[in-house]
């Protein structure tokens, strides 16, 4: 930086899905550990000058939105665009709350916690048993949250599905298998290798992997979730380029958040200016429906 303070490496495409990942020194701003090592915590050392105060904002449920949006869910996108709460607007979805109780968040918290993850668990093909695992619900109850998703998000089970028949396609015909984003950016697989295990046929990519390239089995619901980090990548790219030509000094960014230094007497309104920016979605998706929240901070705490 030019002030001469030292921010951490980064790698700008450190991922088969181009997310950006830590990288050089010791210092991985990508994955700073929670409260304190060897009597330190790193994360309240990062603070502003003197006068100045730190914004952080960051994309509300990014990759749920993309996963919808690459699945063509058009009500699902207008629902959760109505919603002050997008697992309020999943539970409602799934028939698990009335919007006329009010709250879902301040009236029944437990049953939102529920929601939140079968809505974040469930999307990628995950099936009961993993789930359950995950979730720590029974298994008969990890059953019912799938059945629940698959049945109320059909459109998404279709993406998977569309995934994984233009895998045979681009392997029948021996080409490379890609999947283009919106964004004019393409995730390229190569050329697939089919394995049969348990009389069913599998697919094998070789992709990057701790630095270096292995083979990968791909199918539907992983390619979902990388189609879906890729564009939340891209569309958060967009954005850190907007709020840098609006003026507003950005000093680092960890996954969905981005983190500036402002001056104090303009932290409120340079807020909202940096939560407008991260709610408006870039000029080649303008239908997705998009959230952000931020706060002012005399420290780095999140």
């Amino acid at each position: 930086m030019d002030d001469g303070r030292f921010y951490g490496g980064l790698m700008y495409f450190g991922a088969h899905t181009g997310r950006f990942s830590g990288s050089g020194g010791n210092l991985n701003l990508q994955n700073l550990p929670r409260g304190e090592m060897f009597g330190v915590d790193l994360r309240s050392l990062i603070a502003p000058a003197k006068g100045y105060r730190l914004l952080a904002v960051d994309l509300s449920q990014i990759e749920v939105r993309t996963l919808c949006w690459l699945a063509e869910d058009k009500d699902t996108m207008a629902e959760i665009a109505a919603s002050d709460d997008i697992y309020e607007a999943f539970a409602i979805r799934f028939g698990l709350w009335d919007k006329d109780k009010g709250s879902m968040r301040e009236n029944d918290p437990k049953t939102r916690h529920m929601v939140k993850a079968i809505v974040l668990g469930c999307g990628y093909g995950c099936g009961p048993e993993k789930f359950a695992m995950i979730s720590k619900m029974d298994p008969l109850e990890a059953e019912g949250a799938v059945n629940l998703y698959r049945t109320k998000m059909k459109k998404v089970v279709s993406l998977w599905r569309k995934y994984n028949e233009d895998m045979g396609l681009s392997r029948d015909q021996q080409d490379e298998f890609s999947i283009d984003l919106p964004s004019g950016r393409s995730l390229n697989y190569g050329r697939l290798q089919a394995v049969s295990q348990k009389g069913r046929t599998q697919y094998v990519a070789m992709m990057n992997k701790h630095s270096k390239k292995m083979p990968v089995k791909v199918y539907g619901g992983l390619l979902a979730e990388n189609a879906s980090q890729a564009l939340a990548r891209d569309i958060f790219c967009d954005m850190l380029c907007r709020i840098h030509d609006a003026g507003l000094k950005i000093i680092f960014h960890v996954h969905d958040e981005v983190v500036l230094e402002v001056p104090e007497e303009t932290a409120n309104l340079d807020l909202q200016r940096v939560i407008k920016i991260m709610s408006t979605p870039p000029e080649w998706i303008p239908d997705i429906p998009l959230a952000a929240e931020g706060s002012i901070l005399t420290k780095y705490t999140k």
